[in-house]
């Protein structure tokens, strides 16, 4: 956050070159102004840590309202390593402000805890038109420089946990929606089913929601 007299494109710490990583922009045409510079200024970051042009992809959506499905949409299809969001929100004479600023942040938040990738918060959310133009290549910097930042940063992290991570990514699967899949056949199976199925209750809801976490038990039955 800029406080007085900050300027957000000065990192506290190295940008990491990205010449193998594949990032998407998803830019919100409302206050176009604004977002393009924001956009301009990430896609000038970017270059300058070694991504490249190629590998830079850049989707327009409506508003900022947009963003977390347009951000969920190219995720699902395409293969990424970050998707940056860009937009602006300024306040207005009714709660629209607050409704639409909500909505954005917590939107981009789960869309990058439900598909495991980071999703980067670059929207504006100020009271004027003047505090946006201050932090969209004003006295404060970019903000599209700062986002393109913490993409790289957050996609070394990424990297980093999953090839020294020691956690086995079958877990995950067993105990999402795989597993319930499995843990329904050998119920309608259960005189055939070569593997019992331990139902622990938990306080979570990775079994539909129920808070029930399944694990597999591969120990064989006993013959009768």
């Amino acid at each position: 956050m800029a406080g007085k007299n900050q300027n957000l494109s000065a990192f506290a710490s190295e940008t990491p070159n990205g010449k193998d990583y594949t990032i998407a922009i998803v830019v919100a045409e409302w206050n176009d102004k604004i977002t393009f510079a924001l956009r301009d200024s990430t896609i000038d970051t970017l270059k300058k840590a070694g991504v490249l042009q190629q590998n830079i992809h850049v989707y327009q959506v409506p508003g900022s309202y947009e963003l977390p499905y347009g951000a969920f949409t190219i995720l699902q299809n395409f293969s990424l390593d970050a998707v940056i969001c860009l937009g602006c929100v300024i306040q207005g004479e009714t709660p629209h402000f607050d409704y639409i600023c909500q909505a954005v942040s917590k939107g981009c938040m789960d869309v990058q805890l439900q598909l495991k990738c980071p999703v980067i918060f670059g929207v504006l959310t100020t009271l004027t038109m003047e505090q946006a133009e201050a932090r969209a290549g004003g006295k404060y910097g970019n903000k599209g420089a700062e986002a393109a930042h913490s993409a790289l940063k957050m996609i070394q992290l990424t990297h980093y946990c999953q090839e020294k991570g020691d956690r086995d990514p079958l877990l995950d699967t067993i105990n999402g929606p795989l597993g319930s899949l499995l843990l329904q056949s050998a119920m309608v199976n259960d005189d055939e089913g070569d593997f019992d199925f331990d139902i622990d209750d938990a306080d979570d809801e990775s079994y539909f929601g129920k808070g029930k976490k399944v694990e597999l038990n591969p120990k064989k039955k006993k013959k009768k």
